[in-house]
């Protein structure tokens, strides 16, 4: 049991001697990190397409709540997949 004490102490003191450039070593290490994070842009992409179909009983009772179905047609010469390949 002195043993395992006595080598947990001069662990411990190991550790302390090296205390500042254990400090050092940690706040390089940090800045790199924060550097790698903040270099990329901020850029950010998102499309939804959301489809309803009119014929359905819960129709009639949502009829006067969205767009009439000639304003969710899109408009012409841009057509659904064009918007799926474009690149963000």
């Amino acid at each position: 049991m002195y043993a395992a004490v006595q080598s947990k102490l001069e662990q411990i003191r190991g550790v302390w001697r090296f205390r500042w450039t254990t400090m050092l070593v940690a706040w390089i290490v940090c800045l790199i990190g924060w550097l790698v994070v903040l270099a990329p842009p901020d850029t950010y992409g998102a499309w939804a397409q959301v489809h309803i179909d009119p014929r359905t009983p819960l129709s009639q009772y949502t009829k006067d709540i969205g767009l009439s179905p000639s304003t969710c047609l899109p408009r012409a010469g841009r057509s659904p997949r064009r918007w799926r390949k474009r690149a963000f």
